[in-house]
């Protein structure tokens, strides 16, 4: 597993304080089989601004190598999406370097002022993934629809399953969720202690939405690969598509054969 929104870089944001928690943090993660974490510190016009992050993200990486824990870390941003953070994009790391960029929307702006940043974002290249979408009940779920037109890939905290709203529900179960992630934050809260909700995620998705979203769609991103945006709707109306056009091939073949037949058994 791949997760791609976390805060266990130490003394950048308000994720882990010190190295130290970093690797506990890590070491949890690795216990439950997470081979890749995005240290994707919080960036916030002047308040976090990736000032430490470079010596701090090589200090961490070092750290790891040291004690060969068998996990990668990549470098990102949780940006938060505000007037003036166009200007800013140079300062700000996409996952691992990618066309990805983990956003969050911030409550003083209304809904109209973040498409217009995010439709900037995608006509600069980037592919904006909406981080924890449960948290914005002020969003309606038609605009969840006309972000998703736009190619916007949304996460969900891994947490959130265990009380999702019908809206969150709703978009995890037609596979508008395109990955699942911790955003983890310190020890003793928001950690890696969440095995329980990985099991109950594997039991409402099934094992191979699972690995979608826990696995592969996290490496597709931080390896900088396109991510399947079919929602479960369309892939069942597709899948009704191909059934008959099946059928209608069966049936034009047995009617071309039995024209033929015909037509041999009448120069006999």
């Amino acid at each position: 597993m791949i997760d791609i929104h976390s805060h266990v870089l130490f003394a950048v944001d308000d994720g882990a304080k010190n190295l130290e928690e970093s690797i506990e943090l890590i070491e949890e993660a690795v216990s439950l089989g997470y081979t890749g974490i995005v240290c994707s510190a919080h960036y916030k016009i002047s308040k976090f601004e990736n000032r430490r992050y470079d010596k701090k993200f090589n200090i961490l990486k070092e750290e790891v190598l040291k004690r060969k824990l068998p996990i990668s870390l990549y470098k990102g941003n949780e940006l938060d999406l505000r007037e003036k953070v166009l200007k800013v994009l140079d300062n700000v790391y996409t996952i691992n370097d990618t066309r990805y960029i983990l956003v969050e929307f911030s409550r003083p702006l209304i809904y109209e002022a973040y498409i217009k940043i995010i439709d900037a974002l995608i006509e600069r290249g980037y592919i904006p993934i909406l981080a924890h979408v449960e948290r914005y009940p002020y969003i309606k779920l038609q605009d969840f629809m006309k972000l998703y037109d736009k190619k916007v890939i949304f996460q969900m905290n891994l947490t959130t399953v265990k009380t999702m709203s019908k809206k969150v529900k709703f978009l995890l179960d037609n596979g508008y969720i395109n990955v699942v992630a911790t955003d983890a934050h310190r020890v003793g809260g928001r950690d890696y202690s969440v095995l329980e909700c990985l099991n109950k995620l594997k039991k409402v998705v099934g094992e191979e939405r699972f690995l979608e979203l826990m696995n592969e769609n996290p490496r597709k991103i931080v390896m900088n690969e396109d991510i399947n945006l079919e929602t479960r709707r369309e892939k069942k109306r597709n899948e009704k598509i191909l059934s008959f056009n099946g059928v209608f091939r069966f049936i034009f073949r047995k009617l071309f054969n039995g024209i033929n037949g015909t037509r041999c058994n009448s120069k006999g």
